[in-house]
């Protein structure tokens, strides 16, 4: 059975560019690479203690602030996880707050790290309807790490087809089925797919991944692909080509032949230059 690529900061075929020798590859170690992948991904997770560098949609719950402190305290919903936008915001009684009504912090660049009541808004933070101040206030949207947020889906293909919310394909614009690979992370509309699979112009997809919600699609919506950070995809790539090379037993007209079964990094894996990025990094506020 095939290793699935979940949520890693590289591709199969990004990693294959970047491995081969002479652009050969051997697709019997398909499974090995789909598990260093995996595996240096989430090494990097741990590494920045906590942090995701991929798109998950999440509701988070917050307590009420305290209301003793100076104005700017007052307003101020700190967060416990890197936010990258808000779908939903509900106020400790329940009633949503419109966007209009606050900013995210810093609104220069992402992630944030708080939400702020506008200085012309007359909404204050509010207690639950039992009068607790606990985890009443709650926060539903998109949560990871990306220092270019606004960059990063980028417009690949549109559906050939109508799409209802259970199916597993997706057909792509004549000729663009080449830009896909398994391992990559798409979206359409609101709802992320993770790509399993692609044959000509088909791609073999798993539908409402990261908490998004399967959802029907139709004919000529765009498919956009999620492009992580640069840093954290050229990491991943460098890390798990030391740890995939381990595995080579044998070279031969350029293909390398894998016989061990499981996926290992270890810390000579990671090199100066990539451990020095993933310590600068790591989340300050686990």
């Amino acid at each position: 059975m095939a290793t699935l690529i979940t949520n890693a900061y590289c591709d199969r075929k990004a990693f294959y560019d970047y491995i081969a020798e002479n652009g050969i590859t051997d697709a019997n170690d398909d499974n090995v690479i789909a598990g260093v992948l995996n595996g240096v991904s989430r090494i990097i997770d741990a590494a920045t203690r906590g942090r995701i560098f991929f798109p998950r949609v999440a509701t988070r719950l917050f307590s009420l602030l305290r209301m003793n402190e100076d104005w700017q305290i007052r307003r101020t919903l700190k967060l416990d996880f890197d936010l990258l936008e808000v779908a939903t915001l509900l106020n400790g009684d329940g009633v949503a707050i419109a966007s209009s009504e606050y900013y995210l912090d810093s609104p220069n660049f992402t992630p944030y790290h708080a939400i702020v009541l506008r200085e012309s808004s007359s909404t204050l933070w509010q207690f639950g309807l039992s009068g607790d101040s606990e985890y009443v206030i709650s926060v539903t949207g998109v949560w990871g790490y990306h220092d270019d947020w606004a960059s990063a889906f980028v417009s690949r293909s549109l559906l050939t087809g109508n799409m209802t919310s259970s199916v597993t394909t997706a057909g792509v614009t004549t000729g663009t089925g080449a830009i896909f690979s398994n391992g990559m992370l798409v979206r359409v509309g609101t709802e992320y797919m993770a790509v399993d699979g692609v044959s000509t112009d088909t791609l073999t997809v798993r539908r409402g991944v990261n908490g998004s919600t399967a959802a029907a699609h139709s004919t000529g919506d765009t498919l956009y692909q999620y492009m992580p950070m640069t840093a954290i995809a050229e990491a991943t790539k460098r890390i798990g080509m030391q740890a995939y090379r381990r595995f080579g037993q044998a070279m031969s007209g350029g293909q390398v032949q894998v016989t061990a079964a499981g996926v290992v990094i270890t810390p000579k894996d990671i090199g100066p230059m990539d451990a020095q990025l993933l310590a600068s990094l790591a989340s300050r506020r686990i």
